[in-house]
C-alpha cells in the first residue's frame, strides 16, 4: 500500500494486532495473525505471559527461563515473581508457606541483588502482621502487578519476540505532545465568570479537556492575538499586573501610588483601588484564596489589603529604611519578601518574622515553586538560588553569569523562566537544574522585565520588550511564534490567564490581548 511506503509491514502488523487485543477484540487479533502469518509475540513469551495472567507465579518463573534473559535480568524477573507468589500465598491463608518460600527461595537472592533488602524487611513485616494484600497495603508494602512484570520484560526482551505493551497508546501520546509543540493553545472553550455565567467570548478562555484530536492534524498552528482592550485608568507608568489564581480579576501596579483591581471581562472596569502608598508600587501577589493582596513600594513599605473592597489590613515600614522590591504568598497566612538590602525573610500576616534566611546576596526578584513549596531568587551576582520551605535550607545555586532581571515558575512547578539582559530569556528544568531552551528577540538592556508563561501545558514563554513589544515563542521548539506591537515604550510585565493575557507600559496602560476570531 502507498501509505505504508517507508514503514515496517511486520511492525505495522503487529501493533494492529496488540491494539485489537487492548480494545477486547481478541478474536480479530487472532484472526488478523492467522491471516497475516505474523504472530504478536514468540511462543515462549506467549506461554509465559499466559501463565502470569492466571497468576500461576512459579510456573512462569519456569517458563521464563525460555526468554534467554542475560542472568542480571532474570534475577530481578524472579525476584519479582517470587515476591508475587509469596503475597498470592499471604492472600490465600497460607502464611506458612509464604514463611518457607521467604527463608528458602526469596532471601538468599539478597547476596546477588544487594538493593532488595529494604523489601526483605517489609515482606517479614507483613508477615509478623499477619496482614492481607489490603493490610499490606495499609502498611505500604505494595506488591509488583502483572503490568508491571510485562513492562520489565519488555525492557528486557528484544521487541521482535516481545511487541512493547501499550505500543498504541505510546506513540498517540507522543503525537499529542507534537501537537501541542506546534500548536500550543490547543481547542479553547469559555471560562465561567464569578457568578456562574459566560463572560465576554473574547476573554477568560480556557482549553477544554479533549484540547488536540488524533483524528487530524490540529491545523491552527499560527497565533493570531489582538489587542481588544485598552486600560487606561493610571495616570502614571504600569509597572505590574496579575491575574488573581481563579482568573476572575486583574490587579495592576503603578508609578502612581495605586493598584487597581478589575473584573475580568468586557468592559474590564475598575472594581478596586488600593491606597496608602507614597511612592511608586513595585509588586503584587494575591493570596493563594484571592481573599488579600500583598504590595511592596518604593516607600520601603509593605501592605496587606482587602481584597474586594480594598480596606488596608496592615502595613509595615522596615528599620533602616529596607527597601523590598518582590514579595510571594507561601499560603494564605505567610509570605516572603525579598531586598535588595541583602533580605530574604518569611512573615506571617500580622508581620512577625517566621524565619530569615542569612542572604549574602542583593535579591532581586523571587517566585514560589510549588510541590514541595520552595524560594527561587535571583541576584545582583549573576545566581540563582533555591530554597526548601520546610526545612529552611539552600538547597541549590546556579550561575548564570549574566544580569539577571526576573524570575518566573510554571504552574506546576516542572520548569522556571529567567529574563536576562539584554536580550535573552532562558527556560530550565526545575527537577534536573539544566538549560531546556533560550529565547531571543525582546529588548531589555536597561529595565526590569517580567515574563511569564503561557498556553495550554506552559507551550509558550511570552515576555514585554523595551521597542514596545509583546514577544511569544514556542517553549518547546524555542521559535519566536509572533511579535505584537501595541504599547508605546516599553512594556514591563505580562500576565497569562485561560487564552488570553494581559501586558503593562511606561504609556500608563494596561492592554488585554485576546485571540483573534
Amino acid at each position: 500500500m502507498d501509505s505504508l511506503k517507508g514503514l515496517d509491514r511486520t511492525q505495522v502488523v503487529r501493533l494492529l494486532e496488540q491494539s485489537l487485543k487492548d480494545l477486547g477484540y481478541d478474536s480479530l487479533s487472532k484472526r488478523l495473525q492467522q491471516e497475516s502469518s505474523i504472530p504478536l509475540n514468540d511462543i515462549e513469551v506467549d506461554d509465559f505471559l499466559a501463565l502470569l495472567a492466571k497468576h500461576k507465579f512459579s510456573a512462569a518463573e519456569q517458563a521464563a527461563q525460555c526468554l534467554k534473559l542475560d542472568p542480571s535480568d532474570f534475577l530481578k524477573i524472579s525476584f519479582l515473581l517470587k515476591k508475587c507468589y509469596f503475597f498470592s500465598l499471604i492472600d490465600n491463608g497460607q502464611r506458612d508457606e509464604a514463611l518457607d518460600l521467604l527463608r528458602t527461595e526469596i532471601s538468599p537472592l539478597q547476596s546477588k541483588l544487594g538493593w532488595i533488602e529494604g523489601e526483605l524487611r517489609d515482606m517479614a513485616l507483613v508477615l509478623q502482621k499477619e496482614a492481607s494484600q489490603y493490610a499490606a497495603s495499609a502498611l505500604d508494602v505494595r506488591w509488583p502487578s502483572v503490568e508491571e512484570i510485562i513492562q520489565e520484560v519488555s525492557r528486557m526482551v528484544d521487541p521482535g519476540r516481545l511487541f512493547p505493551p501499550g505500543r498504541l497508546v505510546q506513540l498517540i501520546k507522543q503525537a499529542e505532545l507534537h501537537q501541542q509543540a506546534v500548536a500550543p493553545l490547543g481547542e479553547i472553550g469559555v471560562i465561567e465568570s464569578a457568578d456562574g455565567t459566560n463572560g465576554d467570548e473574547k476573554v477568560g478562555k480556557m482549553p477544554t479537556t479533549n484540547a488536540y484530536p488524533i483524528l487530524l492534524d490540529y491545523s491552527n498552528h499560527k497565533l493570531h492575538y489582538q489587542c481588544s482592550y485598552v486600560l487606561d485608568d493610571h495616570k502614571d507608568e504600569v509597572w505590574f499586573v496579575r491575574f488573581s489564581h481563579s482568573g476572575h480579576y486583574l490587579c495592576s501596579t503603578s508609578s502612581d501610588q495605586t493598584v487597581l483591581v478589575y473584573k475580568v471581562g468586557a468592559p474590564y472596569k475598575v472594581c478596586t483601588i488600593l491606597k496608602g502608598a507614597t511612592k511608586a508600587i513595585m509588586y503584587a501577589s494575591w493570596s493563594p484564596d484571592d481573599t488579600k493582596i500583598l504590595t511592596c513600594s518604593l516607600d520601603c513599605h509593605i501592605r496587606i489589603y482587602n481584597a474586594s473592597d480594598g480596606e488596608l489590613i496592615n502595613s509595615m515600614e522596615f528599620p533602616n529604611r529596607t527597601k523590598v522590591w518582590t514579595c510571594e504568598w507561601i499560603d494564605n497566612y505567610q509570605f516572603v519578601i525579598g531586598s535588595p538590602d541583602k533580605k530574604l525573610i518569611i512573615l506571617d500576616q500580622d508581620f512577625k518574622t517566621v524565619y530569615s534566611w542569612q542572604a549574602q546576596h542583593r535579591v532581586s526578584d523571587l517566585c514560589i515553586a510549588p510541590d514541595p513549596a520552595r524560594v527561587l531568587t535571583i541576584s545582583h551576582d549573576h545566581h540563582v538560588h533555591i530554597y526548601d520551605v520546610a526545612s529552611r535550607r539552600l538547597e541549590h545555586t546556579i550561575r548564570i553569569g549574566k544580569r539577571l532581571t526576573s524570575i518566573t515558575v510554571s504552574k506546576d512547578g516542572s520548569h522556571f523562566l529567567l529574563s536576562i539582559s539584554p536580550d535573552e530569556l532562558q527556560l530550565w528544568d526545575m527537577r534536573r537544574l539544566v538549560l531546556v531552551n533560550k529565547f531571543y528577540g525582546q529588548q531589555q538592556p536597561n529595565y526590569v522585565i517580567r515574563s511569564c508563561f503561557g498556553g495550554l501545558h506552559d507551550q509558550l514563554v511570552l515576555s514585554g520588550s523595551e521597542d514596545g513589544r509583546v514577544y511569544v515563542w514556542n517553549s518547546q521548539l524555542g521559535n519566536l511564534v509572533t511579535a505584537l506591537a501595541g504599547h508605546q515604550g516599553l512594556v514591563n510585565c505580562v500576565d497569562w490567564c485561560n487564552g488570553s493575557f494581559a501586558s503593562a507600559g511606561d504609556d500608563k496602560t494596561v492592554r488585554i490581548w485576546t485571540a483573534a476570531e
